[in-house]
């Protein structure tokens, strides 16, 4: 019997001399700033340990192949099927995680390397016992998906109004780290700092945002090929172009300009070559809450660009994206309200049957429809649900709430009656009350002539204080064909007026 248990007792040892314990690492991915679970299963051959210790690590390989740790660590136990799982926070200037907040400026290669940024890194986990063993996995950054928006702009023609944007990691729940007076400051928001964004606003509306393709930078809307002198080796710089001497970037005539070769779209504008249209505004970087403004002008270009109205997405925003967040864009509206009443640009039409009129015969039978379009400084031409208005004086500490706004500065409105836009006529008579078109907001009278001895008839309107210029037709003796007509080409400003001025969203 003795000598048949001791063969079986050494079978037993030896059996157990080929255990091999493992610890077997799962991949894993995750996104920069949100949190990472880390897994090891360990093992006994097919047995599971149970409550053992199993430390995580991060690692990366640098320039030299050799792998260099990166962030903190940390630790878990393995439960019943011999698994341990730990959360590492994918976010840099934590508080204990040896990493180093990515907006520090002049980082060092080692700070580098113990951050985290997107990219592939290797899972360390160690059992912290028997014989320390060791499995690898690999881990994926990604980089995080941040949030782009834009705010919608409600303004007057003329004003400089600020185009407000917000940058957000939107999925973030957790507390972040902010870059604060050289230091990494806890903060619980989602908004991301330290984010160039790159603003546009679509002039003409076409739905393209163009930048200078042809060279050089956006000013203004318009694109130059120098600020300075330096910017133009060999020459100088006048006025946006480089030139052979101070003063050769002048013109009278759009021809003058073509013999700026390279510089596409130019024309001449004010006495000056100015290259094609651009629709870049310039860059602005976030704020601890991730938000940023830049303020620019509704003042129409020489195209009448912007108009008013109603202008869906005609501002972006873009980022371009970084080693932690990718990159994204976003569009808003702009809503452009006529500005302050101006009777100076305030045109009147003279037609019949939808032709112009240049003369009639005083004794003439017919209905001459007076057209008049209030307009702002611009000639943005006030709509139907348009109120007229004029600045008042003082600022609002003179006015009530409802007459106070912000155009340039808090100051007060004085607010006019549509109702009493009066017509008059040097001669003539007016056979209709004053109407108003809800289509394109222009006041309408009818008119005939009478005896008269005058050789033209003056129309104008006045409202308040403020008269329009005169708008003037010939007047003959006796009657004939009725009247007479423009040629087509001083008809076609009337076909295109009703576009120079899109319907706003909402009417009152």
């Amino acid at each position: 019997m003795r000598h048949f248990l001791i063969p079986f007792a050494f079978f037993s040892l030896a059996v157990q001399a080929r255990a091999e314990v493992t610890l077997h690492v799962s991949d894993s991915s995750a996104e920069y700033s949100d949190e990472c679970v880390l897994e090891a299963r360990l093992m006994n051959d097919a047995t599971p340990l149970n409550n053992q210790q199993v430390s995580f690590s991060l690692e990366r390989v640098d320039d030299t192949d050799v792998f260099r740790p990166v962030g903190g660590s940390n630790t878990a136990v393995t439960d019943s099927n011999g698994v341990a799982r730990a959360n590492i926070r994918l976010v840099n200037g934590r508080t204990g995680s040896n990493t180093v907040h990515e907006l520090k400026t002049d980082r060092s290669d080692d700070e580098l390397w113990r951050s985290f940024s997107a990219g592939d890194y290797r899972i360390v986990a160690r059992h912290l016992g028997g014989d320390l063993e060791t499995g690898y996995g690999q881990l994926t950054i990604r980089r995080e998906q941040a949030a782009l928006s834009v705010h919608t702009v409600d303004a007057v023609a003329g004003d400089s109004p600020r185009i407000t944007l917000k940058l957000e990691d939107a999925g973030d729940t957790l507390v972040d780290w902010d870059w604060t007076n050289d230091e990494a400051v806890e903060s619980a928001k989602a908004g991301v700092q330290g984010r160039v964004i790159s603003l546009w606003l679509d002039r003409n509306g076409d739905k393209q945002f163009y930048n200078c393709t042809a060279g050089g930078r956006c000013v203004d809307g318009h694109c130059q090929q120098c600020q300075s002198d330096e910017d133009c080796p060999g020459s100088l710089c006048d006025q946006g172009l480089c030139v052979a001497e101070v003063g050769a970037n002048s013109c009278s005539l759009d021809d003058d300009c073509a013999a700026f070769f390279g510089v596409q779209g130019l024309h001449c504008l004010n006495n000056v070559c100015i290259a094609e249209s651009c629709d870049y505004l310039g860059e602005v970087t976030t704020d601890i809450l991730g938000r940023a403004s830049m303020e620019f002008s509704t003042s129409p270009d020489e195209f009448g660009h912007p108009n008013v109205g109603y202008h869906e997405l005609m501002l972006r925003a873009e980022f371009a994206g970084d080693a932690y967040y990718a990159g994204g864009a976003s569009k808003g509206d702009l809503v452009i309200n006529p500005g302050p009443l101006d009777m100076s640009q305030v045109p009147i039409t003279v037609t019949l049957d939808n032709a112009a009129v240049e003369e009639v015969g005083t004794t003439d039978t017919v209905a001459i429809e007076i057209r008049a379009y209030l307009s702002d400084a611009f000639g943005n031409l006030y709509g139907f649900n348009d109120v007229p208005y004029l600045i008042g004086e003082g600022d609002c500490l003179s006015c009530s709430d409802d007459l106070c706004q912000n155009i340039q500065h808090p100051q007060c409105l004085n607010m006019l009656n549509s109702e009493d836009l009066q017509f008059s006529a040097s001669s003539g008579i007016f056979i209709s009350s004053v109407e108003r078109s809800p289509e394109d907001g222009a006041f309408m009278r009818r008119w005939r002539p009478n005896a008269s001895s005058d050789s033209e008839v003056r129309f104008s309107v006045k409202l308040g204080d403020a008269q329009s210029p005169e708008k003037t037709i010939r007047l003959y003796q006796g009657g004939g064909c009725g009247c007479s007509g423009g040629s087509p080409a001083s008809l076609l400003w009337l076909l295109i007026l009703p576009a120079l001025r899109r319907r706003r969203r909402h009417a009152s």
